[in-house]
């Protein structure tokens, strides 16, 4: 699922895409863990690259990222092992080593637990400075 998450407005924009493989990143990452924290971590739209919000008619800043909304029965996890080196203009295998759990817990991934996490990080943020609304995910 992709998800723009307004952070000027109260609005969301969520557009589902089905999938059965996840293509993460592994270079300079020590585990998938790593690389699944980066494909949920997403992308903070501000500046000269604020998000149009069609609901309230203005630029707002915003968080845009990628999130699980329903686990298949089976998925594939691709780790992309191979990049393009510009320089001898060819591909390269990437021969880190990369750490793969036993078992994963893909919780933390889906759209459930980031709201879950992000109502956890607002909750405390707003005990220690009364700022944060309890609605709105913090940016990175």
């Amino acid at each position: 699922m992709n998800q723009i998450i307004s952070r000027g407005c109260p609005h969301v924009s969520e557009r589902e895409e089905g999938y059965f493989t996840l293509s993460i990143d592994v270079k300079d990452k020590k585990s998938i863990l790593e690389s699944l924290e980066l494909y949920v971590q997403g992308d903070v739209l501000e500046g000269d690259n604020k998000y149009f919000c069609g609901t309230c008619s203005k630029k707002v800043d915003a968080l845009k990222r990628c999130c699980i909304n329903t686990l298949p029965d089976s998925l594939i996890i691709h780790a992309k092992r191979f990049e393009f080196d510009l320089e001898y203009m060819k591909r390269i295998k990437l021969n880190e080593y990369v750490e793969f759990p036993m078992r994963l817990n893909m919780e933390p991934y889906t759209k459930e637990g980031l709201a879950r996490a992000e109502t956890t990080n607002n909750s405390s943020a707003s005990s220690s400075s009364g700022g944060a609304d309890g609605n709105t995910p913090a940016l990175p």
